[in-house]
């Protein structure tokens, strides 16, 4: 754009003498287009939850100035997988525009603490640059079970009069080692 700066100078007289003087100057502006991080809120706090516990959802609020809501991209990570996987598998997102979620999918038979990241990522300038994420964090407690957990064991289809050979499964409780818990089939 270009703009115009125009001084007048009344000579020291009243303006309608008609000795007025004056100067215009021209000069260019230019406005470069700028992107902005991405807002996510409000903060998370921190959740514990029991073993086998499903959480969410949790409501997460997007927005960004250059970037609409629906286009921006909602991602989860864990610090500790054996807990909470990654996504697809441990996390399930929810809603859309300005207004997501969240369900959290811990493994059935795990417990401790995780540190859950939730990242907003925008689209960035139009010529696809300057792409911008802001992340929160908070932590997830699950806490162990009152009573022991076994993993998940496939069905099995064996020939008449032959043998299955391993069938692998984990035993875990909160309370008592393992080693110590009594496995029958």
């Amino acid at each position: 754009s270009t703009i115009t700066v125009t001084v007048k100078d009344d000579n020291g007289t009243p303006s309608d003498s008609g000795d007025d003087r004056e100067r215009q100057i021209n000069f260019d502006l230019v406005i470069r287009e700028v992107n902005e991080a991405p807002v996510v809120g409000p903060l998370m706090p921190d959740i514990a939850v029991g073993q086998g516990s499903v959480v969410g959802p949790i409501s997460i609020m997007v927005s960004d100035r250059e970037t609409l809501p629906a286009l921006l991209v909602l991602s989860f990570t864990s610090s500790n997988p054996t807990l909470v996987a990654g996504a697809p598998v441990g996390f399930e997102a929810t809603g859309s525009g300005a207004t997501r979620g969240v369900i959290i999918l811990p493994e059935p038979c795990a417990f401790g603490d995780a540190t859950i990241t939730v990242t907003v990522t925008d689209r960035g300038k139009s010529d696809g640059t300057d792409v911008k994420s802001v992340s929160r964090t908070f932590r997830l407690t699950v806490l162990p079970g009152p009573v022991p957990c076994v993993s998940a064991i496939s069905n099995q289809t064996i020939n008449t009069n032959s043998l299955t050979g391993e069938i692998v499964f984990t035993v875990k409780d909160g309370q008592t080692p393992a080693a110590n818990l009594l496995v029958r089939a």
